[in-house]
Parts: C-alpha cells; structure tokens; sequence
C-alpha cells in the first residue's frame, strides 16, 4: 500500500509539472463535449441518449489518451 501511495504520490507531481498534458487529457474532451452536446440540446427525439453516449465516448477518449501519452514516461 505504501508503494501505490508513493507511486500516486510521483505521478500526481508529473501531473502537475506537465500542465499541458492535463489540459489535452481532461479539458479537450471537456470542451467536445460541452460543444457538441449544446448543438443537440433543442433537439427533440432522443437528445438524452445522444449526450449520455457521447459522454461516455468522451470520458472513454479521456483515459485513453491519458493512458497513451503517459505510457513512455513509465
């Protein structure tokens, strides 16, 4: 357990360090979805499923590229 901490520990200060890379990990599928979801908000005809699908294919785009991009520093 300490190990993990440690290790969460080190990768929350590279988290930090790199501010760049968390804006593109976290605050671009953010802003996607904020954009594409107001576009299909006066729609009528199922514009529920459309944001609950595409937040989850954001969130999805979100670990991914988390993950890729991260993977190298390892």
């Amino acid at each position: 357990m300490k190990r993990w901490i440690a290790l969460n520990k080190i990768e929350f200060l590279l988290t930090k360090r790199q501010l760049v890379y968390y804006l593109l990990s976290v605050g671009m599928p953010t802003a996607f979805y904020l954009f594409f979801s107001g576009m299909y908000q006066d729609t009528s005809g199922g514009p529920a499923n459309f944001m609950r699908d595409y937040l989850i294919s954001m969130t999805a785009f979100s670990m991914m590229s988390t993950a890729m991009f991260s993977f190298p520093a390892v």
